[in-house]
């Protein structure tokens, strides 16, 4: 049986499952008391001894300096400096950078008259200027007989390279037409040479205030100005950055590599030759909300997954695709389809940047459900949960304080402490996720639900095992679960495909998108442009750039439309009059080009918005976006500049069904990064720290919901002072929710920063103390010990009183990681040294519970050391200074010790009265998994007592919980335990109709401890009931299975059961040897009921073949193992 086998309810899950799919509990061995993680093979709790098999644009004309840069540049370019310029700030970006010059200008200077020298070279650079200024370049300087030029640098152009290498072939041009006009009076050629380089740069202003250059600084410069100085000749120089986006356009010669002075590794150097006659394909981009276009196929499937849902059957439903092929797009079509009224749509994005927020999608969707925002306050909240749990049919009181606790941490304020202040984090969340299933299916039942996460290649870790928990629910429930990702990055696709594939093949939908064919490009080019307007060379140019994707296409025309190239007459887009259809054969050459072009279209206010936006990250509150305006740029009009986004579709409302409070987004997470990207390191740390003090200014009453936020964004803003008691709150906040491993990123982090922060005493002591209860938690016992021990070490040197108790505490945790790796010498010592810093504390309030704890973990030690004396001796005095306190969670592990030391022993009395204590304390707290196992465990212990009507109240609760709760493998198990009650009762038909069902669920699920006790069970019915044959072939079965899982104490149990068939079939020989090897394996597992039962099936047999002496013998040894651990029923069988 491949899979993972449940701790808590024996369920087996697939491998891509971290939580049960049938209980929710973590599928490491997690122990469902206290939530701790055990290593895989033990049967106890290594925590607290539970049996783990129990389951925006300034206004340039009133600019000095306006007039004078007319007449220098064009208006426009001028406008883009000006722009630039009042942003105060410079910015990282693409450019394309020239450098020209006159070869063997000294030795023209020697034979030429001055003044025609000076006359040829003005004639040169007018009418170099010219062409720069016609291609949208700049000039950043002039350099005697020569230049440098700047193309997107002042103003994004999305096809910069190619502009510069136009700009120098004309410019080669004018030269060579001079150089003939002026021969007589030059004396020899003219020679021009050219180096053009693409790369990144920095672009501002540099200087003083009063004498400041606006100019373009890095390597990408010095590159362009040694490719000049290297072009001999007269030639046009390129780089392999040149030469990428503009081969398809220009003819080439390749000159391979070159030392290039200044730099180690050497440059791939072109030489431009001229442009092609005709021209190749160059990838372009996209435009425009367009019509669903090469989907068909795709959009089919998604009816009819559509049609089985409102047919009453589940789905779930993966759309992956790279960035800009219509995942989003065909969404909406979905959407757009569905029946109105017929079903309910809430979506959840997962978020780069929100990550570190366990479950925020599903927050958000459940907001949406709720109908609430994040302004709400806590008693609004609650009063809309339990009003929305009424109308759905559901109990508020097993329900309503696990969904209160996901969407507000202050879960204090709602109702009743105790549903969640003694639960551990594993119990938590497997509560939550029970009641999230429990919400989202009744919510399905009254109204077919669809629950869309988008971007599901950034989810984070405990929403991504939430919702492979949820799968599940497609089974019973019309929902539909709709997952958008891209298809590299991250797990979360990978491992829902894997999970889903267990479903039915009807109930599941994978989708992938490809680019689209050229035919249906062209179809979709078509729809939008199809005008006798547009040049021919125009539409091939778009299309053959969009390569096949949507959102490129989309883009462009977009852009088009923002130049003005495309306008509308009220039927379709058309080309705008008057302009020369040629030059707009130039079009971009990527989509951070194209993105970057929109935005530098912006007004001056509405680009600074969008920039700070984009720091905030891919959605943002606009209280936040406006917060942060007023802080980072106060004379923005934020209004008006935040409208403009929205009327440039650069950013978008989330759908909600309130339409108030909920988040913005960017368009694209293209358009963010593209923004983002632009801005200068130290630019981006200022501006994170602004985020920060605007969501401290603006939730100062609640930041306990934003410090995930919060140390993001000082982290990015290298405040590690202000980052570092955020960090250790977040990684609190994330071991509370059971996410052990994004605990562990925030305190490594938090721990880097130690050293460069002012950190207090106590942020040290419980920076350690929480790293090392995630190290233990998980399994790393060193690094706990060393956590645990830095911490102590931090308390001997902090010279801070009243901190005896904190390190009586961690020398009891440190104690704690010797005893989970069975050094119980080591473990004593520190349990000692724990009671001994606690007598320095002196006699204060608040120690006994402290000093239980550690009475509770030495009785453990020596229940593990097998003295039973000592381990019951500490656990009592451990219970008697819980007792009567509100230390449930401590209460119930001290009760736990007791249950299983008295349960080893046979007493079975005592430790039925704890499990009943056990019982009260569950349902006080209301862990619904824990009553579950608590009425099953309370039982099998009343069948051993030979009470059987309260087992079978017992077995009849845990069936009506398991039920409740959905959990069929509760369900099944609870059947095999009223089977062999209706066995014990002699009512065969009724166990034989009860057995029928739990094999159903066995075999349905593949569960194998149910089918094995079912049947086992079947085979004692069969035995009973005249029919050895059929229970042979019952056995048979039943030890393969137990072998193959690796059930080795039901394996026992079948053993004996093999050798009775066989004795009851007259095989008398063949049923000695099974009886033997029962009692074999049964001793090797120290399994003494098992024992006891083989040894009475040895006399048995014994008895059938004539040995009276064996029969006698083994009848004694097997009473006097029934009397020892008083087992009346065997014992009176026996």
């Amino acid at each position: 049986m491949n899979g993972q086998t449940c701790p808590a309810c024996g369920e087996v899950n697939g491998l891509a499952l971290r939580v049960c799919r049938r209980c929710a509990a973590p599928l490491a061995n997690v122990c469902s008391q206290c939530g701790f993680e055990n290593p895989a093979g033990f049967k106890f709790c290594g925590n607290c001894g539970a049996n783990l098999t129990v389951l925006q644009p300034p206004a340039v004309e009133a600019d000095p300096t306006w007039n004078r840069l007319r007449t220098l540049v064009p208006e426009h370019v001028a406008q883009g400096v000006l722009a630039h310029r009042a942003d105060h700030h410079p910015v990282r970006r693409e450019v394309t950078v020239l450098f020209a010059d006159f070869q063997g200008y000294t030795t023209l200077s020697e034979h030429c008259d001055p003044e025609d020298l000076y006359r040829i070279l003005n004639r040169c650079q007018t009418a170099f200027v010219e062409a720069i200024y016609a291609h949208d370049g700049t000039i950043d300087k002039f350099t005697g007989d020569g230049l440098m030029a700047l193309f997107g640098a002042s103003r994004a152009l999305e096809n910069h390279a190619e502009r510069a290498c136009r700009v120098a072939l004309a410019m080669q041009a004018a030269v060579a037409d001079l150089s003939g006009e002026e021969a007589a009076r030059l004396g020899q050629p003219l020679r021009l040479r050219i180096g053009i380089n693409t790369g990144e740069v920095i672009v501002g202003a540099i200087g003083a205030a009063h004498r400041a250059d606006y100019t373009v600084i890095g390597d990408t410069v010095n590159i362009a100005a040694r490719l000049e100085s290297l072009a001999d000749g007269g030639a046009v120089l390129v780089s392999q950055s040149v030469y990428t986006p503009t081969v398809a356009l220009c003819e080439y010669a390749t000159l391979g590599s070159v030392t290039v002075k200044g730099r180690r590794e050497p440059v791939e150097v072109y030489q431009l030759l001229g442009l092609r006659e005709q021209p190749g394909l160059v990838r372009g981009l996209a435009g425009l909300r367009v019509p669903l276009v090469g989907r068909e196929r795709e959009m089919s499937v998604l009816m009819a997954a559509r049609d089985r849902l409102l047919a009453g059957e589940g789905q779930v439903v993966l759309l992956s695709g790279e960035a800009g092929l219509g995942k989003s797009r065909l969404t909406a079509e979905f959407r757009a389809s569905l029946p109105p009224g017929r079903t309910r749509v809430l979506e959840g994005a997962c978020l780069s940047y929100r990550q570190p927020i366990s479950y925020w999608p599903f927050i958000s969707i459940v907001r949406q459900l709720l109908e609430i925002n994040e302004e709400d306050s806590a008693a609004t909240i609650n009063q809309r949960l339990v009003t929305t749990l009424s109308e759905l049919g559901l109990d508020a009181d097993d329900v309503a304080p696990f969904v209160a606790h996901l969407l507000t941490p202050g879960f204090e304020r709602f109702g009743d402490d105790d549903r969640l202040r003694y639960l551990a984090p594993a119990q938590l969340r497997q509560q939550l996720f029970l009641a999230l299933r429990a919400l989202f299916g009744a919510a399905a039942r009254r109204q077919p639900l669809i629950l869309i996460f988008e971007d599901l290649h950034w989810v984070d870790a405990p929403s991504l095992d939430l919702l492979l928990f949820l799968l599940e629910a497609v089974d019973e429930v019309p929902l539909m679960l709709y997952g958008i990702s891209r298809p590299q990055e991250g797990e979360a696709l990978g491992r829902l495909e894997q999970a889903a594939g267990a479903l039915h093949g009807e109930r599941r939908t994978a989708l992938r998108l490809k680019p689209l064919a050229a035919d249906e490009s062209v179809t979709l080019f078509d729809a939008l442009l199809s005008s006798p307007d547009v040049p021919p060379a125009l539409t091939a140019k778009i299309r053959e750039r969009a390569e096949g994707n949507p959102f490129y296409l989309e883009e462009l025309i977009r852009m088009l439309i923002d130049r003005g190239v495309l306008r509308s007459d009220g039927q379709r887009w058309r080309l705008a009059p008057g302009l020369d259809p040629a030059s707009l054969a130039e079009m971009p050459s990527s989509l951070h080009a194209l993105l970057l072009a929109r935005v530098d279209r912006l007004p001056a206010d509405a680009r600074r918005v969008l920039e700070l936006a984009s720091v905030i990250g891919r959605s943002f509150t606009l209280p936040l976006l406006q917060r942060l305006a007023q802080l980072e740029a106060p004379g923005v009009a934020f209004s008006p500049a935040f409208q403009r986004l929205e009327e440039a579709a650069l950013v978008r409302r989330w759908q909600s069904p309130t339409g108030e409070g909920m988040e913005h987004v960017f368009r694209h997470v293209l358009m963010r990064d593209t923004v983002y990207g632009e801005l200068l390191r130290e630019r981006r740390r200022l501006l994170h720290r602004r985020v920060a003090e605007a969501i401290e200014a603006l939730y100062k009453d609640r930041l306990e919901g934003q410090v995930e936020l919060l140390a993001h964004h000082y982290l990015e803003g290298q405040a590690a002072d202000r980052a570092l008691p955020y960090l250790i709150q977040a990684g609190q906040r994330a071991a509370a929710r059971f996410d052990n491993a994004q605990a562990l990123k925030f305190f490594n982090t938090a721990y880097e920063l130690l050293d460069q922060t002012g950190a207090t005493t106590r942020q040290r002591i419980d920076l350690f103390a929480a790293l090392g209860d995630v190290l233990t938690l998980t399994g790393d016992y060193d690094g706990g010990q060393t956590a645990y021990e830095r911490a102590l070490a931090v308390i001997g040197t902090g010279g801070e009183s009243g901190l005896h108790r904190l390190g009586a505490d961690l020398h009891r945790r440190l104690g704690r990681t010797f005893e989970k790796r069975s050094d119980y010498d080591e473990a004593l010592r520190w349990y000692s040294l724990a009671l001994a810093e606690l007598e320095l504390e002196g006699n204060h309030a608040g120690d006994g519970v402290e000093r239980s704890r550690i009475y509770n973990d030495l009785g453990w030690v020596f229940h593990r050391k097998g003295d039973l004396e000592r381990s019951q001796s500490w656990a009592a005095r451990s219970l008697e200074l819980l007792e009567g306190t509100e230390n449930y969670q401590d209460m119930a592990a001290a009760y736990s010790r007791l249950i299983a030391l008295h349960s080893q022993r046979g007493d079975w009395a005592p430790a039925s009265e704890y499990a009943r204590r056990s019982l009260e304390i569950r349902r006080r707290i209301g862990f619904s998994a824990g009553l579950y196992a608590t009425y099953n465990n309370l039982s099998g212990l009343s069948i051993i007592q030979g009470d059987w009507p309260a087992a079978t109240e017992y077995a009849e609760e845990a069936l009506a919980l398991s039920r409740r709760m959905g959990y069929r493998a509760g369900e099944g198990a609870s059947l095999n335990n009223l089977a062999f009650l209706q066995l014990l009762s002699g009512r065969f038909e009724e166990c034989r109709q009860i057995l029928a069902n739990s094999i159903a669920i066995g075999r349905a699920l593949n569960d194998a401890t149910i089918l094995l006790n079912a049947l086992n069970n079947q085979a004692q019915l069969e035995i009973l009931t005249g029919e050895p044959e059929t229970a042979l072939a019952v056995v048979e079965e039943s030890l393969t299975m137990a072998h193959t899982a690796g059930a080795r104490e039901l394996e026992a149990e079948s053993h004996w059961l093999l050798a009775e068939a066989l004795c009851s079939a007259g095989r008398s020989a063949e049923a000695l040897g099974a009886a033997h090897r029962a009692i074999v394996l049964a001793g090797d597992l120290d399994s003494q009921i098992n024992l006891g039962i083989a040894r009475r099936t040895l006399a048995r047999c014994a008895l059938a073949a004539g040995d009276l002496d064996e029969a006698e013998d083994q009848l004694g040894r097997s009473a006097r193992i029934f009397d020892r651990f008083h087992h009346p029923y065997e014992q009176a069988r026996t």
